[in-house]
């Protein structure tokens, strides 16, 4: 099989070149992850949508595409939230999502973190790195997942053991040396179709989020423009987040810190690999770093809140405060 139809329809020119539909998406995405394609292949249709920039029923499909690779597991759980922030990490700041997955769950929400590792371009500290550091490897199947979440409240799935596929697209991304629109995708993967958070970096990608997502009907979404792109609110200053609903109008503010007490002067800076983010999770548990206990009380509020738990950011943030030393010696 081969890509060659998609790439002639976006690599026409500036003038020429037209958006994939979400069916084609959908095709040309499965092509690629079935390894049925080039390297080449993958490339001229990447950088073709980078330069003519990917449509909605590009990503939208690109999703399909993700979906369609998913084992199926039972995810009948109550009170669930899906996070997914950029799975190529972070290489400047903490990664705190571990820190508040522990936290949310044990006030009571179900919290499924899709995670990755060494993912080009940034190969940067993921979650699914520091739960390993924590002692908690990921899992590789999302039925073993919704085990893990009924068992003890949350799970994290390394995303390329549970869709083997994307193993070898590091390998073709990492040649390409820029971020592919599978940076996007990818982060919009929502095998459970629960309630779900996921990070942007770029404004023109947060702006494209609202008429994506609900294209993929998702009954709730937060899209934060966090640390890094990530989906942890940043403390030291008002974060853009965009809650999309069904039926709803969007709704897209500023969350602010400073309304939770819970704002820093600057943000925690990465302390070094995974078990370096590893030992300062715990340092915070034990109380010993209180703006990092500000920041995982802040992303822990946000995950109660869309979880269904307390029905807003304030409510979430009490109960993450009222339930933090029940965390400590699970870490």
């Amino acid at each position: 099989m081969t890509l060659k139809p998609y790439i002639q329809k976006v690599a026409v020119g500036p003038r020429g070149s037209k958006d994939l539909t979400r069916e084609e998406a959908r095709e040309a995405n499965n092509l690629i992850l079935s390894g049925e394609v080039h390297p080449v292949e993958f490339g001229a249709l990447t950088m073709a949508m980078r330069v003519k920039g990917e449509a909605d029923s590009e990503l939208i499909g690109a999703v399909d595409a993700f979906h369609d690779h998913c084992d199926p597991a039972d995810w009948d759980i109550e009170n669930l939230v899906t996070v997914a922030s950029p799975f190529d990490g972070k290489d400047r700041l903490m990664v705190w999502t571990p820190a508040a997955a522990l936290l949310a769950a044990a006030s009571g929400a179900k919290v499924l973190v899709l995670s990755d590792r060494d993912v080009p371009p940034k190969k940067g500290v993921t979650p699914s790195l520091v739960f390993q550091a924590l002692g908690y490897p990921p899992t590789s199947t999302f039925a073993e997942a919704a085990d893990l979440l009924r068992d003890r409240g949350w799970a994290c799935v390394e995303m390329s053991r549970a869709i083997p596929a994307l193993g070898p697209l590091k390998e073709w991304r990492e040649l390409l040396g820029k971020r592919p629109y599978l940076s996007t995708a990818e982060k919009l993967i929502n095998p459970a179709r629960s309630p779900y958070i996921t990070g942007v970096f770029h404004g023109p990608v947060f702006r494209q989020m609202d008429r994506v997502v609900r294209e993929l009907s998702y009954p709730k979404t937060l899209v934060v423009q966090g640390s890094q792109g990530s989906i942890e609110p940043k403390n030291s200053a008002p974060t853009n987040v965009c809650l999309i609903e069904r039926d709803r109008e969007t709704e897209t503010f500023k969350l602010d810190p400073g309304e939770f007490n819970l704002r820093i002067e600057e943000e925690v800076p990465l302390p070094g690999g995974p078990n370096e983010c590893a030992a300062l999770t715990r340092r915070v548990f034990a109380g010993e770093d209180e703006d990092g206990m500000k920041a995982t009380m802040l992303t822990a509020g946000m995950l109660l809140w869309i979880s269904g738990i307390r029905e807003d950011m304030n409510q979430g943030v009490q109960l993450a405060a009222s339930r933090w030393q029940g965390v400590s010696g699970s870490v």
